[in-house]
């Protein structure tokens, strides 16, 4: 018969079956509380017996048709023989009582003693279906399931069954078997396939050979395994075929031969490292960032444990994990301080971009300022004899890149819109003015930028607006006209 049939109809036996015990079950304890309830309420019983109160009433009949009775004594005569009938009636009460009892009593004994042949069919029943679900789990058929044993002294059961039953469950997936630790027995019984239950013993035998192996590991390697936020990595080892310890400096490993020497391969491909790193205290202040919040993210998004320690000149870093992790968060650490470290950088700059950049009340500095949010320092004197002026940086990388880039596109943006108007050497005093007075003037009312080239004979009007800059150069055209020398030979 096909073993999924079998099983529909061995299971649908056992429900019925079961159905008729709880019926029975039911049945035992309903009557039992009716017997319960007649028990309290059984009638008394007279005192006459009925064949008593029958010839007393007999007499009575006689006496009632034999002599010549009073008023008085007839009612008498009857009223005495209507309480022996009474008494007979409450005889015949009581006997149908105790029938009703005794008829439960029988009722409740049957159903008893039907109960033990339901439980062992039950329990036959159930070990049948049990065992055809077992072969069904098992992969085999029915009829080659077996069960054996393999005798294992009390030491050993401990070993076979390993850390929360590591060991056994390992097995019964491996061999496809279902195994029962006997221990007051000192036996395991294996249920499968006779070439299972072989394979399986096979391995049991083995476990009872297991050996400890303890592999050396770092302080620091111990404390990033037991790291709560490491869970599913120890969880992963835990789940190589061995039993694992961890202790400060060690990795106490138990297992067979085999499945250790698997363990220290599996274990070396982690790559498990520690690395260091010496800051500054503003890095480390970087690197921890508010409440924490930078260190936390880069260890989780790393998968490496971080820990510091502080002193007033230099502080540590200790990272650890698996290779890779920890030279990749190394990496984004050292990319982190370079991107959010204030730095200060300082540029030489040319007398009329200084005065290009300062110009309206230092317009174009202000509007470099907010874009980058890099802070701007321009020094140096505005005179036309004054030497190069500087522009000192400060903030993040980013942001003095950022400034730098932009005042780099000034420059370039000043630079187109220069004009340069040739002065003779005679006559650039008179462009410049006493103290500079008259290019200070130019500058003020045009809104220009005005520079001398003394070596060149050169005046640079720069500006972005057009028309100011056209009429800024006419006034210096106009200068150099009213102040032009010409040589006249005199003969």
């Amino acid at each position: 018969m096909d073993q999924t049939l079998l099983l529909s109809k061995l299971t649908a036996r056992l429900t019925t079956l079961q159905n008729d015990r709880s019926e029975a079950q039911a049945s035992i304890t309903a009557a039992t509380a009716q017997l319960q309830s007649l028990f309290k309420t059984v009638p008394k019983r007279p005192t006459h017996s009925p064949s008593l109160l029958l010839s007393k009433i007999t007499a009575l009949d006689t006496r009632q048709n034999t002599t010549s009775l009073t008023l008085n004594a007839e009612k008498k005569l009857l009223k005495e023989k209507q309480s022996f009938k009474d008494s007979l009636r409450l005889h015949e009460k009581c006997d149908q009582h105790q029938l009703t009892i005794d008829a439960l009593k029988s009722q409740i004994t049957d159903l008893r003693l039907s109960l033990p042949s339901k439980e062992s069919a039950i329990t036959e029943l159930r070990k049948s279906v049990q065992k055809i679900r077992l072969a069904e789990s098992l992969a085999c058929p029915f009829s080659s399931l077996i069960t054996t044993t393999v005798p294992c002294s009390t030491p050993n059961l401990s070993k076979v069954i390993g850390k929360g039953g590591s060991n056994i469950k390992k097995i019964e997936n491996t061999c496809t078997v279902r195994c029962d630790v006997k221990g007051e027995e000192e036996v395991i019984e294996i249920v499968g396939s006779e070439e299972s239950c072989d394979k399986a013993r096979s391995l049991i035998e083995a476990i009872t050979l297991s050996e400890t192996l303890t592999i050396p590991i770092s302080h620091a390697v111990s404390g990033f395994l037991l790291d709560k936020t490491r869970s599913e990595l120890l969880k992963e080892i835990r789940e190589w075929g061995v039993e694992v310890r961890i202790e400060k400096g060690g990795l106490e490993v138990r297992g067979i031969p085999s499945d250790l020497e698997s363990f220290k391969e599996k274990f070396s491909s982690l790559d498990l490292v520690v690395s260091y790193m010496t800051l500054t205290n503003p890095s480390m202040g970087i690197l921890i960032g508010k409440s924490g919040a930078t260190i936390k993210r880069l260890s989780k998004s790393s998968g490496v444990q971080i820990n510091v320690s502080r002193s007033k000149e230099n502080d540590n870093v200790e990272v650890i994990g698996k290779s890779m992790d920890v030279e990749r968060c190394i990496s984004e650490i050292e990319v982190l301080i370079i991107e959010m470290e204030v730095i200060t950088e300082s540029e030489d700059l040319p007398l009329p971009i200084r005065n290009l950049l300062l110009l309206n009340s230092g317009e174009a500095i202000k509007r470099i300022q907010k874009t980058s949010g890099c802070y701007l320092k321009v020094s140096g004197s505005p005179k036309p004899e004054a030497s190069n002026s500087k522009i000192d940086y400060k903030g993040l990388r980013s942001e003095v890149d950022s400034a730098k880039s932009l005042v780099s596109e000034e420059i370039k943006r000043y630079a187109s819109s220069e004009v340069i108007v040739h002065v003779s050497f005679d006559a650039l005093p008179a462009v410049v003015g006493k103290g500079g007075q008259i290019v200070k003037q130019l500058r003020q009312a045009y809104g220009v930028a005005v520079d001398i080239d003394f070596e060149l004979g050169e005046v640079k009007v720069q500006s972005f607006d057009g028309d100011k800059r056209n009429e800024a150069v006419k006034a210096i055209e106009e200068i150099k006209r009213v102040n032009h020398v010409q040589l006249v030979e005199v003969g």
